[in-house]
């Protein structure tokens, strides 16, 4: 990953180091912690579009069933209504899980 980036993604959250998804799971879920919602959401969205290489339209068009963690892929619907699979990397499927986690309190 450039530096740039690396430092842009770092700056929504710089309790949670990228190369270490254990910094992630000790997030406590049992605090209704708005702010560290977002700062998840935000680096969500910046790893999904760096690592994917999908577009920003896509990924507002994302729903949850075209989501499959196990795989760790997406089903893209792009230009032209055409359909595509997309992987993600850990980092992703680690805060998409963080996110569902929130979702449930």
């Amino acid at each position: 990953m450039n530096q740039k980036l690396k430092k842009l993604i770092s700056a929504y959250d710089k309790d949670i180091d990228d190369d270490n998804n254990e910094e992630i799971s000790k997030l406590n879920l049992n605090e209704n912690n708005s702010k560290t919602k977002n700062k998840i959401r935000n680096k969500l969205i910046l790893t999904l579009l760096y690592s994917s290489g999908i577009r920003v339209s896509e990924l507002v068009s994302l729903l949850t069933k075209d989501i499959d963690l196990e795989d760790r892929t997406m089903r893209i619907r792009g230009k032209g209504d055409k359909d595509r699979v997309v992987l993600f990397d850990n980092n992703a499927k680690s805060l998409i899980k963080k996110i569902y986690d929130y979702s449930r309190i």
